[in-house]
């Protein structure tokens, strides 16, 4: 994953169904951290409106969130909550890949001062780690 890419993505050693469940655990075990949404079924939303997602079986966006971040950001400039929660995407290609997607946030800490680029840089640390433990 290049640091220079708004898009980060990874390749998962796992099937679709089991990436799901991993995914769902893995956030389930960093403290402070949840679902504020259920998950959003994305493929399914597009094709049943009858459009078709080219090279992909299967999508899915999770949005997570860490009230005590995200509440730290927000009391300081209230409008980056147009871009919270944290959104994921776990999507399966026709070729049975199965791959983990969200936007750098390092790179969008850029764009502001100090003080929410430091709380932006701990997320992306958090972050990290999250998708390490989806490669195990």
């Amino acid at each position: 994953m290049s640091n220079l890419e708004l898009v980060k993505r990874v390749e998962l050693p796992y099937n679709f169904e089991k990436a799901k469940e991993k995914f769902s655990e893995t956030i389930k075990g960093f403290k402070g951290w949840s679902f504020p949404v259920p998950m959003w079924d994305f493929y399914k939303a597009v094709t049943s409106g009858g459009f078709e997602l080219n090279n992909i079986k299967n999508m899915v966006v999770y949005f997570i969130c860490n009230a005590s971040y995200a509440s730290q950001i927000v009391n300081i400039k209230p409008e980056i909550s147009a871009v919270l929660p944290c959104t994921y995407v776990i999507f399966e290609t026709n070729e049975d890949k199965t791959y983990l997607a969200s936007i750098n946030i390092n790179m969008l800490g850029e764009m502001f001062d100090e003080t929410i680029k430091n709380i932006i840089n701990k997320v992306s640390s958090i972050e990290d780690e999250i998708i390490d433990k989806m490669l195990e």
